[in-house]
């Protein structure tokens, strides 16, 4: 199981101040799911 909470396809993706959170591991057994906060498949990403 793979949830990702924020997935971008986009090129040039720039995040700001932006917190990011994923709690799956809080209701499922963390020690063999991955929970995936962010996924990005652009290319050229920037994050602060």
């Amino acid at each position: 199981m793979c949830s990702a909470v924020f997935w971008s396809q986009n090129n040039g993706l720039q995040l700001q101040n932006l917190t990011i959170a994923n709690n799956l591991g809080d209701s499922v057994d963390a020690g063999t799911h991955q929970a995936v906060a962010l996924r990005s498949d652009g290319d050229q990403g920037a994050d602060q």
